[in-house]
């Protein structure tokens, strides 16, 4: 009596582990875009209530930049995939897409827009 698989066993599992691959491979890679577009979409979130809290102390929005300093709110993850307008007589703080290269970028404003979070969106203070 032999013991062990034969070449025929051997390739079937070998072309089934093969088709499952194939399959998880896409889904992972899509899973880790939508990951990091998630914490830039989070990034956005934090700017935008750094900015609303500026304007409800001293009835302006500051700066909101790509760098951040000491007279500005630090807007560093959501500036690559956002543009930012204040409009401190209105109380206004529109934030619009920009045109979005990267994958996690093209994930977060993704995520923005099925959150009701259009193109352009203006929030009002």
């Amino acid at each position: 009596m032999r013991k062990g698989f034969t070449m025929i066993e051997l390739i079937f599992v070998i072309v089934i582990i093969g088709i499952l691959s194939g399959v998880a491979l896409p889904k992972f890679a899509a899973t880790r875009g939508d990951a990091k577009g998630a914490v830039i979409l989070s990034a956005l979130t934090n700017c935008i209530q750094d900015a609303g809290n500026e304007f409800m102390v001293t009835s302006s929005f500051g700066h909101l930049t790509e760098e951040g300093n000491d007279t500005s709110i630090n807007c560093r993850d959501a500036w690559q995939c956002f543009a930012f307008t204040e409009d401190d007589a209105n109380g206004s703080l529109t934030v619009a897409e920009v045109n979005a290269s990267t994958a996690a970028c093209q994930a977060a404003q993704k995520i923005a827009s099925e959150n009701l979070l259009s193109t352009t969106h203006t929030i009002n203070f």
